[in-house]
């Protein structure tokens, strides 16, 4: 039985490593080149025509960020390994916040690379040992509500308002329950235990104005 090949598109300003990593892919047992193309706009008519099983993305393009790409796909968005050499922490972390399951740092073996592919085509994340290296070295240091997503930091500074989880659910349209499971993960985050710890962490943190609603 024929196993189905991982329909790739390349997304890579720089010439020589497009042509190097579109060679690579065409020439890997599994994998299939769906694309190669070096902008934004070109990967955006490359995802409409579909059929796209892996994004491999670089983070800076010609005419904007990946991270533009990423937050302007529509409909199902294929796995996205990114292939990068910026080593800012900050952007490292808005990748895996933008749920990028691969990031493999421009200096890697091959090997690695590939086998980011592979499990990111599986729904698995992975790293590279200087990515994953650089990520720990920013948990370490960054305050512990840096690590919340963009919902749990609004659903906690409603909570220190004072609002319940019903009327938080009702002014950020979504379920309660949501809200309750969002507000469980930002207490497990921060390291509290109940809702008077929250609100004190938000306070001594500026995260909420200190007034209420």
């Amino acid at each position: 039985m024929m196993t189905r090949l991982l329909r790739i598109l390349l997304v890579e300003d720089q010439t020589i490593v497009r042509e190097a990593l579109a060679g690579w892919i065409a020439s890997t047992a599994g994998f299939a080149l769906a694309g190669s193309v070096g902008t934004l706009a070109a990967a955006r008519a490359e995802l409409a025509r579909g059929d796209i099983d892996l994004l491999l993305l670089d983070v800076h393009l010609p005419d904007g960020s990946g991270l533009d790409l990423l937050a302007t796909i529509e409909g199902p968005r294929p796995a996205v390994v990114v292939v990068t050499a910026q080593e800012q922490p900050w952007l490292l972390r808005s990748l895996t916040r933008a749920h990028v399951l691969g990031i493999v740092m421009k200096g890697a073996p091959l090997a690695d690379l590939r086998r980011a592919l592979v499990l990111a085509a599986q729904g698995e994340p992975s790293t590279c040992r200087r990515t994953t290296e650089l990520l720990r070295a920013w948990t370490l240091r960054e305050a512990p509500h840096e690590r919340l997503s963009p919902r749990e930091r609004e659903v906690l500074a409603l909570v220190a308002e004072g609002l319940t989880s019903r009327e938080v659910a009702e002014r950020l349209g979504t379920k309660e329950k949501t809200v309750k499971n969002q507000r469980a993960r930002a207490m497990e985050k921060l390291g509290v235990h109940d809702v008077a710890g929250l609100v004190r962490y938000a306070m001594e943190h500026g995260l909420v104005s200190p007034s209420g609603r």
